[in-house]
This record gives structure tokens, C-alpha cells and sequence, in this order.
């Protein structure tokens, strides 16, 4: 008898372990869900606004302000750092970069450009990686290194078919044409305008 009982007892001990384990993993089943559902709110709150500054942004540059503009844009990055939105992170760097280049801050542009090159590969939309190479191809062409700029200007063309904005596929050809003229290649300079004056008719239709 002695036997029997300790042997029910060992049992209704395992029993109630079982069941506080059951408990345990569902409560930290249901914790890493919690966070999850909340880590996801709280980087939706960060794109919203990440979007807002970055809108900012163009704002001042529009107010011509440049300086709270880049304020603004480096605000709008800071709290993309945990985000996954790859899309308006390449849209501000790049932003940035035309923003800093347009003042003569060449190397910080070009490192813009840079970053942006960086977090747009992956995209399916190709048109903020496409801004990104031209970018660097600008900072070359402004240094009148050529080769360079035609270099960086011509890598567009390797994936034209995904950039899905029609004003960056007229600015490809628009930049390609600078170059080919500064190449004093004429007849593909041509070319490139004649490219350019009808991607910019469809933006137009």
C-alpha cells in the first residue's frame, strides 16, 4: 500500500509539473506575441513618423532652407534604424544626397548616395536605386571624371525594365546625354535626348 501511494503521488507531482510547464510555455508563447504585435505597432509609429519629418524636409528645402532641411532628413533616418522600410529609407538618402550636392558638399552627398545604393538593391522598384547610381554618377560628373560618371549613369540601364517611376527613366537618359556630350560623343548624346524627350511625353500623356 505504502508502495501504490507514493507511486500516485509521484504521479499527481508530474502531473501538476506537466501542467505548470503547459502553462509557462503558453504564457511565453503568448509573451513573444504580445511583443511582436507591439514591436510591430511601435515601427509602424516610427515609419509614420519617419514620413512626416522627411516631409518636413522638403518643406524647408522648398522654403529654401537647406540646413533645417537636412535637420529634418537625418531626424527622419534616425528613427527608420530599426524599421524595415527600405523604400523611404533609399527616398531620404537619396533626398539627402541631391540636397547636399546641389550645395557643394560633395563627398557627404556622394556617401548619401551611397547608403541609399545600399538599402534600395533589394527592392522590386528599382527607381530609388536608379536615383541612387545617378546620384554618384552626378558627383563624378561635377569632377569631370567621364568615364566615372558614364559609368554610374549607364548601370540604370541594367534593370530599366523595373524602374516603375517614368520621371527617373527620362532623368537616366537626361544624364546619360550630359555625359556623352562631355565625352564629346555626340551621336549617342543624340540619341539619349531623343530617349529622354519621350519618356518625358509619356510622363506628360
Amino acid at each position: 500500500l505504502h508502495t501504490a501511494y507514493r507511486r500516485q503521488r509521484q504521479m499527481c507531482i508530474r502531473d501538476r509539473l506537466f501542467y505548470f510547464l503547459s502553462v509557462m510555455k503558453r504564457g511565453f508563447i503568448y509573451t513573444i506575441l504580445l511583443l511582436s504585435i507591439l514591436l510591430g505597432s511601435c515601427n509602424h509609429h516610427d515609419t509614420e513618423k519617419a514620413e512626416i519629418l522627411y516631409q518636413n524636409g522638403v518643406e524647408m528645402e522648398k522654403r529654401y532652407m537647406p540646413d533645417s532641411a537636412v535637420i529634418f532628413y537625418h531626424k527622419a533616418l534616425k528613427r527608420l534604424d530599426e524599421s524595415n522600410d527600405n523604400e523611404l529609407k533609399s527616398k531620404i538618402y537619396n533626398q539627402l544626397g541631391d540636397l547636399l550636392l546641389e550645395h557643394n558638399i560633395y563627398e557627404t552627398a556622394r556617401s548619401a548616395y551611397q547608403q541609399a545604393l545600399y538599402v534600395s538593391k533589394e527592392l522590386a522598384d528599382k527607381s530609388n536605386l536608379s536615383h541612387a547610381y545617378r546620384g554618384i554618377g552626378k558627383y563624378h560628373f561635377l569632377y569631370k571624371d567621364r568615364d566615372s560618371a558614364l559609368y554610374y549613369f549607364e548601370k540604370p540601364l541594367e534593370f530599366f525594365p523595373e524602374i516603375k517611376n517614368r520621371e527617373e527613366r527620362s532623368s537616366v537618359y537626361n544624364n546619360l546625354t550630359s555625359a556623352y556630350k562631355l565625352k564629346n560623343d555626340i551621336k549617342s548624346a543624340l540619341e539619349c535626348n531623343a530617349k529622354a524627350s519621350v519618356s518625358y511625353t509619356h510622363l506628360r500623356a
